[in-house]
């Protein structure tokens, strides 16, 4: 039998996994993770979801077993992310003086 408080801890758990994330994310889809999410099934949790990567190895340890892949794969996605960022801000500069 579940106690009351945690019926009420998951209830909240379950509120609080349909609230969109409203920051630029980026994915790396290792190939043998375990619970790896298509694509097209991330847009509603992370609707500014800029960055899809599937890579070719690793798994759910992909920290230890690819490091120099996850590694290039934060970096290049910081900059795709600082580039889009820089664009938005120019628009938004050009909006103004308009």
């Amino acid at each position: 039998m579940i106690d009351e408080p945690s019926l009420t801890y998951l209830a909240i758990c379950v509120l609080y996994s349909r609230v969109p994330v409203q920051v630029p994310m980026a994915c790396l889809n290792m190939r043998h993770e375990l619970l790896a999410l298509p694509e097209f099934a991330l847009y509603d949790k992370f609707p500014k979801l800029f960055r899809f990567t599937k890579a070719s190895t690793g798994g759910h340890n992909g920290g230890f077993e690819v490091p120099a892949l996850l590694a290039q794969d934060i970096i290049d996605s910081f900059n795709q992310c600082e580039t889009i960022l820089e664009k938005s801000n120019q628009s938004k500069k050009q909006n103004k003086s308009v």
